[in-house]
């Protein structure tokens, strides 16, 4: 039973060290307001899960929960530290095992479970006005749920009942001697483990001791607020795991005369560690309290008292103490077994786990001696080589005391080794520079020495690879599971087309006749989409080809690739802007393969910049095998392009010039869909094709430095194994470019004012470097691909849609038609959605595209298309069009002067889940680009009054001959 009017206060400390105190003695009335509005949701008995932070609205709706007599289970926050879609893929698990009714939600975790099966509650704060229901002065009976570490798999689900509860409590509390009067519990601790959860929130509201909480990404941002909160509350008690007594042991020391006990739990307890945090302290070995709990026991099953420790083989274990009152352990196998008046029964949905002897198996492998409970790791965690056993933790510590610049960032795992039938050690290593990476024999042969192990490999790893469970531990399951499916996609990798174009051509085009020629049978556009399609599959361009024709030499081109190797190519892919490499021809690609003396291609393709390639690349190779999803096809394709590429070309225009005023969307590595990516506009480019359906994260250009290109180019280079020649052009970033391959001092002038490379000096510089880098350039069997190849977007445009002024766009009227890709702001489709509202999509806004449609719409969107064309109907510019316009024949002038696109400087700031590795510089990146484009601007008006002139001077000449050839004729 709860008695509100006894219940302690609850104290929630904020980011900024701000203290709020819960006074939940006083908050019958909130909790009987909430209780009602869920009773409106879900019948009583009812699983309900709560998705909240640390914070009052927690600990209040928890509570009404008990009220309205449901069953509540606090669930894992999600966080940037762990992978979305394990998150997901575990809250999934869990409401379905669970069997949850209803989600108590943050609007955070709301935005993110709209489409969740479950129906989803956030109760807002209470307003001035609400209606004051009859305050709950006691709860009675009930029972609550509460989740597994999920250490070996998804987190599964446990029943307690309010009697089970203050009997552990009870038996718990006859060692900890907690007293209202005097004690106070200090917590980082997140509520959806069994630690925060039970020692540190449900013991003391039953045991009536007030409580200090912040949130644990609150911990993670200033370790120091801990010392902060025991010293300004006067704690007594912590708890946290062995890493928090690590993190703690480096923040300035405090003198905290006030604590009177400091437990360590719910990981292996290092006595190294327990050593280093009592001296950094200057504090009594006593009052350090190792602890063996486990959620299947409600917590505790041990609790010991300093710093006692026994040596297992080379390993020394720290003693968790004797077994808290009415706790038994056993035996079997070395694998410790428990049982308690409150023990676990069974799982939520599953058979009873206990033996004939009312004992469950914890997992835990352990020794007894002398009444004390000594615990030397996981039973999933002995690895057998050989005959002889070991443990993977034993392997974790001895690489963080080879390599202690490692610690916390690796996780030994077994993997098997089918050359001898056994399994084998392979540690992985999270870092950013992993590809760079070159001691791992070394790390692995000193493994071997104080193991004695035979076999263990040392895979460096790209950062937020390795996947931990809700209370930090890494899950060694999940991590073999997805290491394996890297190396099965490597090897897979070779005989991968990246994706099949006869599938997407039957797609493309169903209704029109496949023997008759292209030419007959498709317009421009489709001609262009075709080419495309054949493009990315190495088939060259055929106007006389039919579509089945093209179907055969899919055929014959996958034969090619993998049984024909006697003929090879070079293959160059760009990335540069399209017009500055518009005066290459066939002829001096002919020329290049003459004196190369292989078949040289050249093949543009549009594609953000370097920085968003990388990371992109990164997630292709480590995140998208656990992926598994046709989504990524678009992607594949092209990303493929650069795997197979010789040589890669870009430039400064593409690199550095337009980057700064876009915004891109990049592959989340934690896979997990940022919102703003909602609102990323593209043009019909071919690689953000299916973005609308992925992971992403957004990556504004103006927070890259422009010295981080050099880098990253470097290191992307490095990456493929493949060289990158690089083209300069613009006079203001020749302090980020002095040192690249080719900088254009004269040549095409095109209207935008690029310029155009001297096609001959190209070819020069790519004979050098293919032969300078020799044997080292990959080659590839010969394709029947186009050999010269510029069909894509002359450059990546990607800019970001204001919200706002959609949002007043759409609200005023009520069927739209999107004018560009289903990928390009996808949040204008699902505001209009959420609206109840209609559209339709074109791919134009030319009169002969969007003329016809005009019954079926009221104002079109242009969220990508381009043109000069004479538009007689409502439309807005949500990305640039090209023109002049912003909006035409807008009746509201409130909407035609809105800004539908963002500028620079007030894009949002770049997500943080992608791979990178500098510090934003907006400021510095937008002052330099305004330069280079008010230059540039100059330059083009002067080109084009120069232009107009010369065309001036043509048109007089040519009056000025009509008009002498008209008096000879006359004569």
């Amino acid at each position: 039973m709860l008695n509100i009017a006894q219940l302690p206060d609850f104290t929630f400390i904020d980011s900024k060290g701000q203290s709020e105190t819960l006074r939940l003695c006083e908050a019958g009335n909130e909790i009987a307001r909430r209780q009602q509005l869920m009773m409106a949701m879900a019948a009583p008995g009812a699983v309900v899960g709560l998705l909240h932070q640390s914070g009052p609205a927690l600990v209040l709706d928890w509570l009404a929960a008990l009220a309205a007599g449901f069953k509540p289970l606090m669930m894992q926050y999600p966080t940037k530290k762990q992978s979305f879609q394990y998150w997901s893929e575990s809250v999934s698990n869990t409401m379905a095992l669970a069997e949850v009714s209803l989600l108590l939600v943050d609007t955070h975790c709301g935005g993110l479970l709209e489409n969740s099966s479950v129906s989803t509650l956030c109760i807002p704060d209470p307003g001035i006005d609400h209606q004051t229901a009859a305050p709950i002065e006691v709860i009675e009976q009930f029972s609550i749920l509460q989740l597994s570490s999920g250490t070996t798999g998804h987190r599964k689900a446990m029943e307690f009942t309010s009697q089970n509860l203050h009997k552990h409590v009870h038996d718990y509390n006859e060692d900890l001697r907690l007293m209202p009067e005097s004690d106070v519990i200090v917590s980082w601790l997140p509520l959806y483990h069994d630690m925060g959860y039970v020692a540190c929130f449900v013991m003391p509201l039953l045991l009536k001791i007030p409580v200090v909480m912040m949130d644990p990404m609150i911990w993670v941002a200033n370790p120091v607020m801990l010392f902060d909160a025991i010293e300004n509350h006067h704690g007594t008690i912590c708890y946290m795991p062995n890493f928090g007594y690590e993190i703690m042991s480096k923040a300035t020391p405090r003198n905290l005369p006030s604590m009177k006990r400091w437990v360590s739990c719910s990981e292996p307890v290092s006595p190294e560690t327990c050593r280093k945090f009592v001296a950094h302290l200057n504090i009594p070995e006593t009052l350090i309290s190792p602890c063996y709990a486990m959620a299947e026991n409600i917590f505790a099953v041990a609790l010991g008292r300093g710093i006692s420790t026994l040596k297992i083989g080379a390993t020394e274990v720290i003693s968790c103490g004797p077994t808290i009152s009415g706790v038994k352990i056993k035996l079997v196998d070395g694998e410790v077994y428990v049982k308690s008046p409150t023990s676990l029964i069974n799982y939520v949905g599953t058979s009873d786990i206990r033996d004939e002897d009312g004992y469950y198996p914890t997992g835990d492998l352990g020794v007894m001696q002398s009444g004390q409970v000594y615990i030397t790791g996981r039973k999933g965690d002995l690895l057998i080589q050989a005959g002889k056993k070991f443990m993977l933790s034993d392997i974790d510590l001895a690489v963080n005391r080879l390599d202690p610049s490692i610690k916390g960032r690796s996780a030994a795992i077994q993997i098997p080794d089918p050359r001898l039938g056994t399994q084998k050690a392979c540690i992985l290593v999270e870092d950013s520079r992993f590809f760079q990476k070159s001691n791992g024999k070394e790390l692995a042969e000193g493994i071997k020495d104080i193991l004695g192990l035979e076999q263990v490999e040392v895979r460096h790893v790209p950062p937020r690879f390795l996947t931990k469970t809700s209370s930090g531990k890494f899950n060694r399951k999940k991590c073999a599971q997805h290491w394996l499916q890297v190396e099965q996609a490597r090897a897979q990798a070779s005989a991968e087309n990246g994706g099949d174009a006869t599938e997407e051509l039957r797609k493309t085009f169903p209704s029109v006749d496949w023997d008759l020629p292209c030419v007959e049978v498709l317009d421009s556009l489709s001609i262009t989409v075709l080419r495309l399609i054949i493009s990315d599959a190495n088939i060259a361009f055929h106007r006389e080809w039919s579509l089945n024709r093209y179907v055969q030499a899919l055929g014959k081109e996958g034969k090619t690739r993998d049984d024909d190797h006697s003929q090879q190519e070079f293959r160059i892919v760009s990335l540069a802007d399209s017009g500055v490499i518009k005066s290459i021809t066939e002829a001096h690609l002919e020329e290049l393969s003459r004196r190369l003396g292989l078949r040289v291609t050249f093949e543009h393709v549009c594609l953000p910049p370097s920085p968003i390639i990388l990371s992109d690349l990164i997630f292709q190779e480590y995140f998208m095998p656990r992926a598994n999803s046709e989504h990524f096809s678009v992607i594949n394709r092209h990303l493929n392009k650069l795997r197979n590429a010789s040589v890669i070309v870009v430039d400064d225009t593409a690199e550095l010039f337009y980057p700064p005023t876009q915004v891109y969307t990049v592959l989340s590595h934690n896979f997990e869909r940022d919102a703003k990516a909602d609102l990323v506009t593209t043009r019909w480019q071919r690689y953000p094709e299916n973005h609308h359906l992925l992971p992403l994260t957004i990556a504004s250009g103006c927070d890259i430095p422009f010295n981080h290109y050099n880098n990253t180019q470097s290191l992307l280079s490095e990456y493929l194994n493949t060289p990158i020649f690089r083209i300069c052009q613009i006079p203001e970033f020749s302090e980020f470019t002095g040192d690249w391959d080719y900088k254009i001092e004269t040549g095409k002038e095109t209207l935008r004012g690029d310029l155009s490379v001297d096609p001959d000096v190209f070819v020069d510089h790519i004979e050098s470097l293919l032969k300078r880098q020799g044997q080292s350039v990959r080659r590839f069997p010969i394709s029947q691909r186009n050999q010269l190849d510029v069909v894509d977007l002359a450059h990546y445009c990607s800019h970001y849609a204001s919200k706002e002024s959609i949002d007043k766009l759409i609200s005023t009227y009520s069927r739209f038609c999107i004018v560009g890709k289903t990928a390009s702001a996808p949040y204008i489709r699902k505001k209009i959605e959420l609206e109840n509202k209609s559209y339709i999509y074109a791919p134009s806004y030319a009169p002969e595209v969007i003329g016809p449609l005009k019954d079926q719409f009221d104002c079109a969107l242009s969220v990508g298309a381009m043109g000069g064309f004479k538009v007689d109907v409502p439309i807005a510019g949500i990305m640039r069009t090209g023109s002049r316009w912003n909006t035409l024949n807008l009746s509201d002038p409130n909407l035609a002067n809105l800004k539908y696109s963002e500028t620079a400087g007030a894009s949002p700031p770049s997500g943080s889940d992608w791979f990178y590795d500098f510090k934003p510089e907006r400021r510095a990146t937008l002052s330099k680009v305004k330069v280079a484009r008010e230059n540039r601007n100059d330059y083009t008006r002067e080109l084009k009054v120069k232009r107009e002139l010369e065309k001036k001077m043509r048109d007089e000449a040519k009056a000025v001959n009509q008009l002498k050839r008209a008096a000879r004729l006359a004569k």
